[in-house]
C-alpha cells in the first residue's frame, strides 16, 4: 500500500506514542541487553535466532515467551517443527511460583506442533489466527525442519531457504507483527575451533537468508 510522508510520520509518531514503559519501541523480550540492541521486537520485522544444535536455542526461546506473557498482554503463537505441545507448555510452566503459573495457564499462548505443516499452510494459519485472534508475536521453532529440507548446501536446497526465508519476511510485514525464527548454523562453526564463536555471515551457508531479516541474534 502506498503511503503518503506525512501518513508514515503519523505512524512512526503513534509508534513512538505506544512505546512500553522501559522506552522499547517493540515487544520486550525480558533480557535487558537483548533488549538495548534491538529496541525489542517490533511489527514487521522478521528475527533470526541461530545457533549450534542443543545450545538452547528453543530454551532460549521459550523464556522470551515467559517473558513476555507475565509482564504484557500480547498473544504468542508457537509453531514448533522439533517439540510437542505438552514438552513446551511443560517448560513455560516450569519454575515459577504458583501465582505467575496461574496467570500463565490463562495467557494467550497458541501452540501448533504439527510436523508436517508447509510454510504456506503455516501461512495460512497464522493469518487466521490474526484475523480471529489478533495475535501478536510469531515463534518458529524451527527452520531446517519444514517438511523436504535437509540440511545441506546444495544450490537447490539454499533457493528453498532462501525462499522460505523471504515468505517469513512477507508474512512479518503483511500481518504487522514480529516473527522470531529458530535456526540451525552449519558444523564449520565449531570446526573453526574455539572459541567457536559464530559469525552473522555462517548462516548463509544455508542461502542469503540474511538479507530478508531485520536482526540476527547469534548463539554459540
Amino acid at each position: 500500500m502506498i503511503e503518503t510522508f506525512e501518513q508514515i510520520i503519523t505512524t512512526i509518531k503513534k509508534e513512538k506514542e505506544r512505546m512500553s514503559s522501559n522506552g522499547l519501541l517493540g515487544i520486550p523480550s525480558g533480557f535487558s541487553k537483548l533488549d538495548k540492541v534491538t529496541n525489542g521486537f517490533q511489527n514487521g520485522q522478521l528475527i533470526i535466532l541461530a545457533g549450534r544444535p542443543g545450545i538452547g536455542k528453543t530454551r532460549f526461546a521459550l523464556n522470551v515467551v515467559r517473558n513476555i506473557v507475565t509482564t504484557t498482554d500480547k498473544k504468542i503463537v508457537i509453531f514448533t517443527l522439533d517439540e510437542t505441545a505438552k514438552r513446551i507448555t511443560n517448560f513455560i510452566l516450569k519454575k515459577n511460583t504458583d501465582n505467575i503459573e496461574e496467570r500463565l495457564v490463562k495467557a494467550p499462548i497458541y501452540i501448533e506442533d504439527d510436523k508436517s505443516i508447509s510454510i504456506l499452510e503455516l501461512m495460512e494459519l497464522a493469518s487466521a489466527l490474526k484475523h480471529k485472534q489478533n495475535i501478536d508475536f510469531i515463534i518458529i521453532d524451527y527452520l531446517q525442519l519444514f517438511p523436504d529440507f535437509e540440511i545441506d548446501t546444495t544450490d537447490n536446497n539454499k533457493k528453498d531457504f532462501e525462499k522460505t526465508v523471504r515468505l517469513l519476511k512477507i508474512l512479518a510485514k503483511s500481518l504487522n507483527i514480529p516473527i522470531l525464527v529458530l535456526s540451525v548454523l552449519p558444523l564449520k562453526t565449531v570446526e573453526r575451533g574455539l572459541p567457536c564463536i559464530p559469525r552473522l555471515n555462517d548462516i548463509n551457508e544455508y542461502g542469503n537468508i540474511t538479507r530478508h531479516t531485520d536482526h540476527g541474534i547469534g548463539a554459540l
